[in-house]
């Protein structure tokens, strides 16, 4: 029922992952888990049933080991989840895990969330930031995608087109990397914290190097005015990461540049675009949430939050979770980002 993937199915991971009942996911892919290897994480593949799950490890300094699922499982129901985690915490256990951590895309309902509380699973802050998300379709025509749009987003891009802005593919070289994270780092000032460069270096080159990761800038004559970095897999978009530039703005430029994404999508056979993070659909006209600004832009492409049941612990070890939930989880997390300018997550 539960076993380590072979070499071989290791080599092919992504194929099984794409298979999993809930979708494949681009956190639960071969490179993600490789690549987690510069935060001093461990990725470990096993089959539960037949659904491919990429384990992410890290020791804590007395406690034992976390295990972290990121985007995972690719379950379809909280039922399933609960089946699955419990085949995992057998093999956990023994090797010394006293948490095991999720976020599978399971859209929220009263129902699931109580069937995972009921479970033993406590309700923690996320890790990714899109527990709330637009979703875009981009299976139909280029006109009928665009017609969705409320009349601000259409007047933006066209606005954009008048002014001649220019959207290209780029490639992820050392020097495409420093403007976007420039941009990306100037963007982010008091409002979220930015890893280390080499991080997203490290990051954008090795997923374009997978064919799996690709950039994007857009133009204003010969100077970049706006930049993003999307993921693909199975089928599905991801908007990793975003940016702008305060100097000279021209009025529509990062819509332009989200359509244009998506016309490249479409080009590459992704149906879906994930807009990766706004307020739960609950909140999602709140002023006061830290996702406001990115909630309100999102939703000019569509209306329609979805919201996915959120980030969980599954303690097995009670002592250790204990010490790690009061008090080593906030003083590594911190001290992680003090040394290292980087996410201990």
């Amino acid at each position: 029922m539960i076993r380590f993937a072979t070499k071989n199915e290791i080599t092919d991971w992504d194929t099984y992952v794409a298979r999993n009942p809930g979708g494949g996911h681009i956190l639960q892919t071969l490179e993600y888990g490789s690549f987690k290897r510069i935060g001093n994480w461990k990725p470990l593949f096993l089959f539960i049933d037949d659904v491919a799950v990429m384990v992410i490890q890290k020791q804590v300094p007395l406690l034992g080991l976390l295990w972290y699922l990121p985007k995972g499982p690719g379950a379809t129901s909280s039922k399933q989840i609960v089946s699955l985690i419990s085949q995992l915490s057998t093999i956990a256990i023994k090797r010394r895990v006293f948490v095991i951590k999720i976020d599978p895309e399971i859209e929220y309902s009263e129902k699931e969330e109580a069937r995972l509380l009921k479970s033993g699973f406590s309700r923690v802050s996320l890790v990714q930031p899109n527990q709330s998300t637009v979703i875009l379709d981009i299976s139909a025509p280029e006109n009928a995608i665009i017609a969705s749009f409320n009349q601000k987003t259409r007047n933006a891009i066209r606005r954009a087109e008048r002014e001649r802005i220019t959207v290209k593919a780029v490639k992820s070289t050392t020097k495409n990397c420093n403007i976007l994270y420039r941009q990306y780092r100037a963007t982010a000032v008091g409002k979220w914290r930015v890893r280390n460069c080499a991080y997203y270096h490290t990051f954008w080159q090795s997923f374009e190097s997978r064919g799996q990761g690709q950039m994007f800038f857009a133009y204003n004559g010969n100077e970049v005015v706006a930049s993003a970095y999307v993921l693909f897999f199975d089928g599905v978009g991801t908007y990793k990461d975003g940016a702008s530039s305060r100097e000279r703005p021209v009025y529509g430029t990062s819509h332009f540049l989200q359509w244009e994404i998506i016309r490249w999508l479409k080009q590459h056979k992704i149906s879906k675009y994930d807009l990766c993070g706004t307020p739960p659909s609950a909140r999602i006209d709140d002023l006061t949430h830290s996702y406001y600004g990115f909630g309100k832009f999102k939703t000019s492409f569509s209306k329609h939050v979805t919201d996915f049941v959120g980030t969980y612990d599954k303690p097995l070890r009670p002592i250790q979770y204990w010490l790690w939930d009061r008090i080593v989880r906030n003083m590594v997390t911190r001290l992680n980002f003090l040394v290292g300018k980087s996410y201990w997550f």
